[in-house]
């Protein structure tokens, strides 16, 4: 009988735990994926967001960048619907991708 108590009891507790907010965070963060989401306006690729020349990338982006990436050929700049930018470059041989902040923090870095 303790058997079945207790994971029935680890069960509701866990159940109870997922109140209104925690269900509504939960959804703003699926929709909101690591690349911006949505398919931005004339944006081409995954991801939306638009592409933009290197010049409108800000300083800040473009150092960290440069920082971490020394020597990368950027492919494409994208500036994402939720206000990150997005470099789809190539880094000692293999394709990247990266996404910083505006202020030029790295949020996420993937080889593809």
């Amino acid at each position: 009988m303790r058997k079945i108590i207790l994971p029935l009891a680890v069960v509701a507790m866990l159940a109870g735990s997922c109140t209104k907010e925690n269900i509504s965070r939960l959804g703003d963060i699926v929709k909101q994926d690591d690349h911006g989401g949505g398919s931005g306006s004339g944006g081409s690729g995954s991801g939306g967001g638009d592409n933009i020349p290197s010049s409108s990338v800000p300083d800040s982006v473009m150092n960290a960048f440069n920082d971490k990436y020394p020597g990368a050929s950027v492919r494409e700049w994208k500036k994402l619907d939720n206000g990150n930018y997005k470099a789809e470059f190539t880094f000692n041989g293999e394709e990247w991708e990266a996404i910083f902040s505006a202020s030029g923090d790295l949020l996420k870095e993937e080889r593809d």
